[in-house]
């Protein structure tokens, strides 16, 4: 039986003292694992049905953004299919900022920004489009309503959210490829932690709900992912 998401133990990857090796091993790995099992579609998804005008420019803010494979992949997309963007990707590790800096082409329409979510009115200005891709399982209760204010209430088009669907078969998937092909103990450890902080649909509703932040679809999508997009009725 898996436990319920608020399990108190945590994640490697939310404790502080980690070297720059572990951080980039565990980066490296993610982007591979939601390379092949679907995550990084899942936000794609959630964009296209934001972003309807390719005569002008997005501005994104990928919250939460790690080692900025997201914001890559959004840049990718955006131009095989005529869209153009402007991507920030904000993340309060600077060692892992700093990875995702070294994996980012200079000279493209990426920068990135050292802070956290909380603090978003005063680092960046008013984005279209606020995205955030598995960083909602690490929160908790206040913290789940301040992160879901921020995303409903500082975007001019709308909001997406990429997160995990806690799951027995997701569990145990995940703990078995990680523990025969990962070579970063964060990942063995942490992979199957997320599953189990992940959510169920009635709790992504009622945590909704809660936070007063109107209405957003909520989408089961292939590889236990859940997509949730939200649209400001004064988008312009």
């Amino acid at each position: 039986m898996l436990r319920y998401r608020n399990t108190t133990d945590q994640e490697l990857l939310d404790q502080p003292g980690l070297s720059a090796t572990d951080l980039y091993q565990n980066m490296a790995e993610l982007d591979v694992i939601n390379r092949w099992l679907g995550g990084h579609h899942t936000t794609l998804k959630g964009l296209a049905k934001l972003m309807t005008d390719k005569s002008r420019t997005y501005t994104i803010v990928d919250v939460g953004c790690g080692g900025g494979d997201m914001c890559r992949i959004v840049h990718q997309w955006a131009q095989s299919n005529g869209y153009k963007v402007k991507l920030i990707g904000l993340d309060n590790n600077a060692f892992i900022l700093d990875y995702a800096r070294a994996k980012t082409a200079a000279d493209g329409p990426i920068s990135y920004v050292l802070g956290s979510y909380q603090d978003l009115p005063d680092l960046v200005e008013k984005p279209d489009i606020l995205i955030t891709a598995l960083f909602l399982h690490h929160l908790f209760a206040d913290d789940l309503k301040r992160l879901l204010w921020v995303m409903a209430g500082y975007q001019k088009v709308g909001w997406v959210i990429n997160d995990l669907q806690r799951h027995p078969f997701a569990y145990w998937g995940i703990k078995l490829l990680t523990s025969l092909f990962s070579r970063s103990h964060l990942v063995r450890h942490d992979a199957p932690l997320s599953v189990a902080r992940g959510f169920k649909r009635l709790e992504l509703q009622e945590m909704i709900n809660q936070a007063n932040v109107g209405q957003a679809d909520i989408t089961w999508v292939w590889a236990f992912r859940w997509l949730i997009v939200g649209r400001n009725p004064y988008a312009r």
